[in-house]
C-alpha cells in the first residue's frame, strides 16, 4: 500500500526556499480598491519571483500571493478557500507540481526527506488528477481569469524527483485546463529556453534571483495580457472591460457583447504602443435642473476609470459608463515639455458586434440618410463620385455623427461626441464594423479632448430619451438665466412674395414685420425673428447690422412688438458680427429690446471657428441675448454650459436649397434618431399652406408631408426654438389645429417616449406643469395603432384634444420635386390641390389606462393635447 506523506510533516526551511532576498514575498501589497486583484499560488518557484512580478505589474495590479508555500494539490485543496478569502479576485496565476512528483522518505537525511530511491511519491498521477480537477473547480467559482503555470522543469540528479516526471504531471495538468478553458503559462518551456543560465546549480530544481527575475518577465506579461479592469453602469446592465496591457476597451449590454475589442488612446502614429501606469476609479452622482430643455431635473449619474499612460505620449484615458452609454476622453498633462507629434493620431474605435448591422447617419451636415445594411455598403469605385443630395450608394472616406446602428432587437447604439469646445469636430471612418474616429486634436498642455461617446439602448426610444451628452458637458457658467426664455417663433423668410387674405404681399418691410407681431400675440406665439437682408446685403461688409434698409423701421417694429408682449430675434450673418464691433452691435440690439440672434454662416467645424462662435455666444449672454447658430458645427451639448444657445442648423431646413431632396415621411422620423440625438436642431417645420407655398420666393421644393405631421414635427423635434415657415393667414385658416402649436412650452418637466421603430414611426410625450403633448409621426405606409394613458396621474379626469389627419389624407403631389427639377422637365413647379392639408380636430376626455385609437395617414401624423378639467 502507498502512502502520501504530508507536507506539513516532511517541510524544511531550504524546501520552503525562504532566503533572506525572498523574505517580501510574503509582505502582501497595500490594498488599492480600484486596482484588479492578482493571486499567485504556487511553491518556492513563485516564492522568488513574487517581488519581481509586483515590481513589473505596479500601478496596474495589486499582486498578492498565498502566505508561504503552496506545497502539493492535497494541501492546496486543503487550504483553498483560507487562501481565497473574501477578496474579489481578478487573476488567479496558480501551479502544484514540484512537492506532487517528490519521491519522500522519512528517515532520509537529504534536504526535505527526499528519497527517490526509496521514498514514496507524495501524489500518485491519479491522485494529481483528482486534486487537480477539484481545485479547477474551486477556482472558477472565484470569476476571476485563471492562468495555470506549468511546473518548472526537474534536472537530472535531483535528490527526491526523477527525470521525466515534469513532463507527465504537465500532460495531466494540460489536459484539465484545456477542457475547462483555462489558459495556461508554459514556464517549463521558458526556463528550458536558458536552463544553463538560471539553474541554481546542478541538480537543484530552484534558479537564481537572476533566474526567478526572468521567470517574472513571463508571469507579468501573461498576467498583463489577461489583466482586465470591469467597469458596471450604475444600473449594472451595461459592462465595459478594459484591457490596461493593450489599451482596448469592449462592452456588453445585458450581457450580450455589443462592442467587441475596440482601441483608445492618442498616439505618434498608428504602430506606436501606449503603456498604462496607473489605474483609478471614480463616481459621480449628482441630479441637476436644466435652464430648459426635455426634463425638469437631470441625474448625471456615472462610474469612471482612468488609465494613465506613461511617456512619450502622457495622457490620461478617461472612460465612464453610464445607464445610457459610455463616453471617452484624452487628458494631456499640463507639465513638461509638449509636442503635438505625440498625439498625432487617434486610435478610438468603436467595434460593434452585429451579424446584420443597420445603420442611420448623416449624408452631408444636414441631410440624414435612409436605412443601410452595412454588410451589403461597398467603397466608391474608381471615379465614381458623391452626390451630395442623394442617398450615399456607396461608402465615403469619412462619414459625420451621429451614427445610429442597429446591432439586433436589443440593442442599438448611437456614436457621437460631446463637448467640443476647443477642438474639431470629429467624422468618423469606417472599414468593416470597426468605427474609428477621424480627428484633429490641435493638442495643447493640460487640454482635454472632446467626449467620444456611444449612447447605448435596448430600443430606439432609449436613444431619444437619454441625456448622457448632456450630462458630459459643464454646467451652466450663466449666472443669470432668467431671461432664457425657450417657445415659438414666427418666422419671415419663407413668406417673401406670399400674399395675405386680403392681398397684402410679404417682404422685407415693417408693415410685414408688423402682421407677424400682430398675429404672434393673439395666438399666443412669444416670437418674431425676422431672417437675412433687413439691413442690407448679408454677405456684403458693409452692411451694418445696426442699420435698417430703408423699408425697414426696426425701432417702430420692435417697440410694437415690446407694447403686444412678443420678442424680436435678429438675423446677422458672421460678417455682420465679425467685421463691425460686436460689443456695439448687442448693445444696440439690448437698447432695442431684442431678445435673440440667429447667427448665420459663422462655423466651418474647425476649431478656431467653433472658439470664435463661441465667442458670439459668450457676448450675447453678457446683454442678455439668446441665440440660434446656423450653418454650425454640430451640436454636442455645449448648451448646457451656454443655455442661450437655443438651437442649431444641424438638420434639412425642409424649403431650403432647391438642389436638395425633401426628406420623405421615413426620412423624417430618421432625422430624430440622428441629427435630434446631438442636441436642439431648427428643422423649421410647420407649413401649413402646402397646397400653395410653392409660389413664394424662399420655397424651393415641394414638402412630402400632412399638415397634421406638420403640426408635430414642431413637438417632437428637440429644440429651444420653434421656427414657424408659414404666414399668419395660413394658420388662422386652420386656427383649431394651429392651437397645439400655440400652446407648446417648448421646456418639459418630463419626456417619454411611448413607442418608435427606426424609419417607420414615432410617438412621444411630453409634460409641462399638469399637461401633456403627444405627438406621432408614420412613414409612407401610415399606421393604425392605440396610444395607451398610462403615463398619467389616476383618480384625474383629462380633457384630450385630438389633431389628426383626415381619412383621406396623404402626403403625395403630382410633378417635379424642386425647381430644379422643374426646369430640367420643362415643367412648371405651381400650386396643386392635394390631400395634404385634409384634417380633423376632435375632443373628449379620458382618465389613466384609456387607449385612444389612432389612425395616421400615409406619411401623416397624430398630435394630443391633454389636460385635467377645469
Amino acid at each position: 500500500m502507498m502512502t502520501s506523506y504530508g507536507a506539513e510533516e516532511l517541510a524544511s526551511k531550504d524546501e520552503l526556499f525562504e532566503g533572506p532576498e525572498y523574505s517580501q514575498a510574503f509582505k502582501n501589497p497595500k490594498d488599492h480598491p480600484t486596482r484588479p486583484n492578482v493571486l499567485l499560488i504556487g511553491d518556492s518557484i513563485s516564492n522568488a519571483y513574487t517581488v519581481d512580478v509586483r515590481k513589473l505589474l505596479h500601478g496596474k495590479a495589486d499582486v498578492f500571493r498565498i502566505p508561504g508555500n503552496g506545497k502539493n494539490s492535497a494541501y492546496g485543496l486543503k487550504n483553498l478557500d483560507k487562501w481565497l478569502g473574501s477578496r474579489q479576485w481578478d487573476v488567479i496565476h496558480f501551479n502544484w507540481g514540484l512537492w506532487d512528483l517528490c519521491y519522500r522518505n522519512p528517515k532520509s537525511k537529504t534536504q526535505g526527506y527526499r528519497d527517490k530511491v526509496n521514498g514514496t511519491i507524495t501524489a500518485t498521477p491519479e491522485q494529481y488528477r483528482a486534486n487537480m480537477e477539484k481545485i479547477v473547480a474551486r477556482l472558477k467559482q472565484t470569476d476571476a481569469t485563471l492562468i495555470w503555470c506549468t511546473t518548472t522543469p526537474v534536472p537530472e540528479h535531483e535528490a527526491g524527483r526523477k527525470l521525466g516526471d515534469d513532463l507527465v504531471y504537465n500532460q495531466i495538468a494540460a489536459e484539465i485546463m484545456k477542457a475547462n478553458g483555462v489558459g495556461i503559462n508554459d514556464l517549463h518551456a521558458h526556463a528550458l529556453l536558458k536552463y544553463s543560465e538560471i539553474q541554481r546549480q546542478k541538480g537543484d530544481v530552484h534558479f537564481t534571483p537572476q533566474g526567478s527575475a526572468y521567470l517574472a518577465e513571463k508571469v507579468a506579461q501573461e498576467i498583463s495580457d489577461v489583466l482586465v479592469e470591469t467597469l458596471h453602469s450604475p444600473n449594472g446592465k451595461i459592462e465595459v472591460t478594459l484591457d490596461a496591457g493593450k489599451l482596448n476597451y469592449s462592452v456588453k449590454l445585458n450581457g450580450e457583447t455589443i462592442i467587441s475589442k475596440s482601441a483608445l488612446g492618442l498616439k505618434p502614429d498608428a504602430a506606436a504602443v501606449l503603456e498604462v501606469v496607473e489605474v483609478s476609479r471614480s463616481t459621480g452622482d449628482e441630479t441637476w435642473k436644466p435652464v430648459w430643455g426635455n426634463q425638469g431635473q437631470v441625474r448625471d449619474h456615472y462610474n469612471e476609470i482612468q488609465l494613465k499612460v506613461g511617456t512619450p505620449s502622457a495622457q490620461t484615458v478617461v472612460l465612464r459608463v453610464y445607464d445610457d452609454g459610455i463616453a471617452i476622453r484624452y487628458q494631456l498633462p499640463k507639465a513638461g515639455t509638449f509636442s503635438d507629434k505625440a498625439y498625432a493620431f487617434e486610435a478610438t474605435e468603436v467595434s460593434f458586434a452585429s451579424e446584420t448591422p443597420k445603420a442611420w447617419f448623416p449624408l452631408t451636415q444636414v441631410i440624414v440618410s435612409d436605412e443601410t445594411d452595412l454588410n451589403s455598403w461597398k467603397p466608391a469605385k474608381k471615379g465614381q463620385k458623391i452626390n451630395k443630395n442623394a442617398r450615399f450608394d456607396f461608402k465615403p472616406d469619412v462619414i459625420r455623427t451621429p451614427f445610429t446602428v442597429k446591432l439586433s432587437g436589443q440593442a442599438y447604439i448611437s456614436v457621437h461626441e460631446a463637448e467640443v469646445v476647443q477642438s474639431d469636430v470629429a467624422d468618423v471612418r469606417l472599414a468593416g464594423n470597426t468605427l474609428t474616429y477621424n480627428s484633429k486634436i490641435n493638442a495643447s498642455g493640460g487640454q482635454v479632448t472632446p467626449w467620444r461617446t456611444v449612447t447605448i439602448a435596448k430600443r430606439p426610444a432609449e436613444l431619444i430619451e437619454s441625456s448622457m451628452i448632456l450630462n458630459l458637458n459643464e454646467p451652466s457658467r450663466l449666472d443669470n438665466t432668467s431671461w432664457i426664455k425657450p417657445g415659438v417663433t414666427m418666422w419671415d423668410w419663407r413668406a417673401h412674395g406670399a400674399h395675405a387674405d386680403d392681398g397684402f404681399e410679404y417682404g422685407i418691410t415693417t408693415e410685414s414685420y408688423i402682421r407677424f407681431i400682430d398675429f404672434a400675440a393673439d395666438a399666443g406665439v412669444e416670437y418674431l425673428l425676422i431672417d437675412a437682408e433687413w439691413y442690407g446685403p448679408e454677405r456684403d461688409v458693409k452692411s451694418d447690422p445696426k442699420t435698417p434698409i430703408p423699408e425697414v423701421d426696426i425701432e417702430k417694429v420692435c417697440a410694437h412688438a415690446n407694447e403686444k408682449g412678443v420678442g424680436i430675434w435678429l438675423y446677422v450673418n458672421d460678417k455682420g458680427l465679425t467685421k463691425w464691433d460686436l460689443d456695439e452691435t448687442l448693445s444696440v440690439y439690448q437698447k432695442w429690446g431684442v431678445v435673440g440672434i440667429k447667427h448665420g454662416f459663422g462655423s466651418s467645424s474647425n476649431r478656431k471657428s467653433i472658439e470664435k462662435d463661441l465667442n458670439v455666444v459668450k457676448k450675447c449672454a453678457e446683454y442678455g441675448i439668446m441665440l440660434v447658430r446656423h450653418e454650425s458645427a454640430k451640436p454636442t451639448g455645449v448648451n448646457r454650459t451656454y443655455p442661450n444657445i437655443m438651437s442649431y442648423e444641424y438638420v434639412n431646413s425642409m424649403l431650403d436649397s432647391a438642389q436638395r431632396p425633401a426628406a420623405t415621411p421615413s426620412r423624417v422620423i430618421n432625422n430624430l434618431f440622428v441629427f435630434g440625438l446631438a442636441g436642439p436642431v431648427d428643422r423649421s417645420c410647420g407649413l401649413y399652406d402646402l397646397d400653395t407655398y410653392i409660389a413664394r420666393d424662399k420655397c424651393h421644393r415641394q414638402i412630402p408631408s400632412t399638415v397634421v405631421s406638420q403640426t408635430a414635427q414642431c413637438f417632437l423635434f428637440p429644440s429651444g426654438l420653434v421656427t414657424l415657415p408659414d404666414i399668419p393667414d395660413a394658420y388662422r385658416r386652420k386656427a383649431d389645429l394651429f392651437e397645439f402649436v400655440g400652446q407648446l412650452p417648448m421646456n418639459w418637466d418630463e419626456t417619454k417616449v411611448l413607442e418608435a421603430e427606426i424609419g417607420k414611426h414615432i410617438t412621444l410625450a411630453r409634460k409641462a406643469g399638469d399637461a401633456w403633448f403627444v405627438g406621432a409621426l408614420a412613414d409612407e405606409q401610415g399606421r393604425q395603432t392605440s396610444i395607451v394613458l398610462d403615463f398619467l396621474e389616476k383618480g384625474i379626469t383629462y380633457d384630450v384634444t385630438l389633431y389628426e389627419d383626415a381619412p383621406d389624407a396623404h402626403y403625395e403631389y403630382i410633378g417635379p420635386m424642386n425647381k430644379i427639377e422643374a426646369r430640367k422637365l420643362k415643367q412648371k413647379l405651381e400650386p396643386q390641390k392635394t390631400r395634404r392639408e385634409l384634417y380633423q380636430v376632435k375632443k373628449m376626455t379620458a382618465k389613466k389606462g384609456d387607449a385612444i385609437p389612432v389612425t395616421i395617414a400615409p406619411g401623416g401624423g397624430h398630435c394630443m393635447w391633454i389636460r385635467p378639467v377645469k
